[in-house]
């Protein structure tokens, strides 16, 4: 789905094309890993700090540990059966039935006639449907190419945008299911009364049929007309239970604040009303902070930090990214700002990020986030990984990657997923994508991988993965997921997702992880259930 928001930067009037990406949690599973962790009560830094090309930050390690304390090295036991294998560092379990694989959850909104990327001819009927959720279970080969569990939206209402957000945010209730929460947003214009939140608690069977509850969304304390919503989540309090952070954007023309990212608690008896409203900094673009948005723990305190971009931080859009963490008395703190090395003009740092990924392999996650204009103006993007460290996150860049398209012009890092270990060598590794939907040659779109080393990623991609289907150019890379192990056995494995374009219906694919580090096609196909040009399959992928 694609969510329009207009936000005045300098000398620039932009019109952000938000894909809306639910990034999956950090810090859930790695918890058990950890022998050594520090001081619950310990804060991550003394104060705000700001981070540039001279700057530091003020991150503490475990006390007494060295880098990586209490981690466990997964890439010496590849093949470990379910329920054996050693914790992952980049997140919690996706496994929404508890039976030891990770299962995947694709989203698939109606979007109105008057939305559809219609290019004439197109032979394909638009379709009735409404849309929905389809969850697969994971397997010893991968994943069901047909769904295990549908759910449709509650209300039956025919537009309401029901599954253009869905995101397993970890264990919200303690119980040992992974959790669902699918989001209902028609756009800018979506009154508050027809957004919806809806959580379905997993069980040996997987999500009910039903909502188990409707998230609370603040009532009056959002107001006017909703936008965007994006999810992650993450064990924030540290308490054991993953909580939930839901940013909610106004619609266009609306009174300040423009956003609001409001954070609820995880408990056993179940999610209430919003504890937490995060104030973002002074000098954010807040009509862009999170358009950029990750969950992971930097520092190895069982805690997780939230990661909010804002491509239009800065006085000529530079671009930030904003890190916070919950810490005492219990609210919400800004710990740093990650600004852009070069202070480019235009330079907007921050469009897409994802942290807690080990991409260099000394026990600490690393923060990768991509600076690209593409999407607004006629300009690539850059590719950033910023290394943690027991003191924080590095001052500058570890390593930096180029657009690979040789046009300049090409979108690049338009998505960025930088948790997963596709190849089990102890590494995180960098994906990403870029190219324009619909085109075909050299910027037809392409889903680019960087395998992680102890530099960081390479100037150039490893690997090139194109559409599958060259014959229906479509969104070949409209979202990315690479944190789940759908067949268990230790190595993380991609997702793509192709949401359509104009007669193309949506598709995902699924590269499961492994040794070799060579091109090829996807293990398998996740087609559409539902016919019809209507039907945008893909638009979201969780975890």
């Amino acid at each position: 789905m694609c969510t329009v928001l207009r936000s005045r930067v300098p000398d620039l009037e932009t019109t952000l094309c938000l894909i809306l990406m639910i990034v999956p949690v950090m810090g859930g599973a790695c918890r058990k890993a950890r022998e050594t962790p520090r001081d619950a009560g310990a804060p991550l830094v003394g104060g705000s700090s700001v981070m540039g090309p001279t700057g530091a930050t003020g991150m503490d390690g475990p006390d007494g540990a060295s880098p990586g304390a209490g981690r466990v090295d997964r890439s010496e036991a590849p093949d470990a059966a379910p329920g054996e294998r050693p914790p992952r560092a980049a997140g919690p379990r996706a496994d929404l039935n508890g039976d030891g694989f990770d299962d995947l959850v694709v989203g698939a909104f109606a979007a109105r006639e008057g939305d559809l990327r219609i290019v004439p001819p197109c032979d394909v009927p638009v379709g009735e449907d409404k849309g929905g959720v389809f969850v697969t279970f994971g397997s010893s080969t991968g994943v069901n190419t047909t769904p295990n569990v549908t759910l449709h939206d509650p209300t039956g209402h025919p537009e309401s945008g029901f599954g253009s957000v869905v995101a397993v945010p970890g264990d919200l209730d303690g119980d040992g299911y992974s959790d669902l929460v699918v989001g209902a947003t028609r756009g800018p214009r979506t009154p508050p009364e027809e957004t919806h939140v809806y959580l379905y608690r997993g069980s040996p069977t997987g999500p009910p049929n039903g909502p188990t509850s409707e998230l609370d969304l603040g009532g009056a304390a959002l107001g006017g007309r909703l936008g965007m919503l994006r999810i992650v989540g993450g064990d924030l309090n540290g308490d054991g239970i993953d909580d939930l952070v839901l940013i909610a954007h106004r619609g266009e023309g609306l009174a300040p604040p423009d956003q609001l990212v409001l954070v609820y608690l995880g408990a056993s008896a179940g999610l209430g009303g919003p504890g937490f409203v995060v104030t973002v900094p002074a000098d954010a673009k807040p009509s862009l902070v999170g358009t950029g948005l990750a969950s992971g723990d930097l520092d190895d305190d069982g805690r997780t930090e939230l990661l909010l971009g804002d491509p239009g931080s800065g006085a000529e859009a530079e671009g930030a990214v904003f890190v916070y963490g919950l810490r005492p008395p219990g609210t919400p703190t800004p710990l740093l700002t990650i600004a852009h090395p070069q202070h480019a003009r235009r330079g907007c740092l921050g469009w897409r990020v994802d942290g807690g990924g080990d991409i260099n392999g000394d026990g600490w996650g690393d923060v990768a986030t991509a600076a690209s204009c593409g999407m607004i103006e006629r300009s690539g993007g850059s590719l950033f990984v910023f290394a943690g460290t027991p003191g924080g996150v590095a001052p500058a860049p570890l390593s930096t990657a180029a657009s690979p398209f040789a046009d300049a012009d090409t979108p690049f890092a338009t998505v960025v997923a930088a948790r997963g270990d596709l190849d089990g060598d102890g590494h995180a590794d960098l994906v990403a994508s870029g190219g324009r939907q619909g085109a075909e040659g050299e910027t037809a779109p392409r889903v680019f991988v960087y395998y992680g080393g102890t530099g960081g990623i390479p100037a150039k991609p490893d690997i090139v993965l194109t559409d599958p289907r060259p014959s229906f150019p479509g969104a070949f890379g409209s979202d990315l997921r690479s944190t789940a192990d759908f067949n268990a056995d230790g190595r993380e494995d991609l997702v793509v997702a192709d949401n359509g374009y104009s007669c193309v219906q949506g598709a995902v694919y699924v590269y499961l992880g492994r040794t070799d580090r060579t091109p090829r096609p996807p293990d398998v196909v996740v087609e559409s259930p539902m016919p019809g040009a209507r039907i945008r399959f893909g638009c979201s992928l969780a975890p």
